[in-house]
């Protein structure tokens, strides 16, 4: 049997969704999975357990800068009518006519937890779920329900770990590692200033703990506040990393800890110890347990639609955040 996932973006939803494709390889040993992602962020798949093959496809890129010869050829790389079921797990119309070109037949897809209502006319199978359910349980049903197999919510505490590193020349990070590595990701994407934890505050947490405080940037804003980090602190700035290069980071190190953003939830999916802080979203958007930690503000949020104008999580007390990490190194 022949299944593809399509989860074009973002980076955080790419890694919880990834997380059913060693549930389907279990009820369906022999079947092919392939994964449809965008180029931006389709490196974070690279060996991952169980995933036979991935279409890496330029679509911001060429939303950027568009052609009809560009766009013909992002197209020649879907197969068409190849698969014999698809999982649209994005809900978006440009996701659903991926899906529809490249499907024999049967679409599964979301109900309401989708971002563009056209896209249920492209599926043929819609199953229901509340927007409160925890992230990671909600991905894995919609492939157990596509699929036909069981799967409850207990289910996903029995998810092992399946994020893997490409076997490349690591060095030039390997020589920051000393004791008690802990990654920060102080970062978040573009238009969600909500979800960042002050800088000043990081500041103090990091002044505060015996460790070895390695910080991870992915733009020019970033790193200028990695350079203040550095200057207040004993941190150290890595040098940029590309998604393979972050996870062989996370893999080494003995803890992450940020924003609700995508790096923070590759702990979590490469086996290394998490605490994720959340402020105008929430934490079912991760998976808890004894060595991945969330840390919520007192807001309440609405689970259908975040509000980007929240900025609770600037309300954390660094005394807690402090302690978790005392308790987890």
């Amino acid at each position: 049997m022949k299944i593809a996932i399509v989860r074009l973006s973002s980076l955080g939803d790419i890694i919880k969704n990834a997380s059913t494709i060693q549930m389907i390889k279990k009820h369906y040993p022999n079947s092919e999975i392939t994964w449809i992602a965008d180029s931006i962020f389709a490196d974070i798949l690279d060996n991952t357990k169980d995933l036979d093959k991935i279409i890496k496809i330029d679509l911001k890129r060429l939303k950027k800068n568009f052609s009809i010869k560009k766009l013909k050829e992002e197209l020649n790389k879907l197969p068409k009518n190849y698969f014999d079921i698809v999982i649209d797990a994005h809900g978006m119309l440009k996701a659903s006519l991926i899906a529809k070109r490249i499907s024999k037949q049967k679409i599964c897809g979301f109900d309401k937890i989708i971002k563009e209502n056209l896209s249920k006319f492209f599926y043929t199978d819609i199953y229901p779920f509340e927007c409160s359910e925890n992230e990671i349980y909600r991905y894995n049903k919609l492939s157990a329900n596509c699929l036909g197999f069981d799967f409850e919510k207990d289910d996903i505490y029995k998810l092992n770990p399946f994020l893997g590193c490409e076997k490349k020349d690591y060095s030039k990070y390997d020589k920051f590692f000393k004791e008690k590595n802990i990654v920060l990701a102080f970062g978040a994407s573009k238009g969600w200033e909500a979800k960042k934890y002050p800088i000043d505050k990081w500041i103090n947490v990091i002044n505060q703990i015996d460790a070895n405080f390695l910080l991870i940037w992915g733009n020019e804003s970033e790193k200028q506040e990695a350079e203040y980090i550095v200057s207040k602190t004993k941190a150290t700035m890595l040098p940029k990393a590309d998604f393979n290069d972050l996870k062989y980071i996370i893999k080494q190190s003995d803890l992450i800890i940020g924003n609700d953003t995508g790096p923070t939830h590759i702990g979590w999916a490469i086996g290394t110890k998490s605490i994720i802080l959340f402020g105008c979203t929430d934490k079912n958007l991760m998976l808890e347990s004894v060595n991945n930690i969330a840390i919520k503000s007192e807001s309440n949020v609405n689970y259908c639609k975040f509000d980007k104008n929240d900025l609770s999580i600037q309300n954390i007390d660094e005394k807690i955040i402090i302690q978790k990490i005392k308790e987890l190194i």
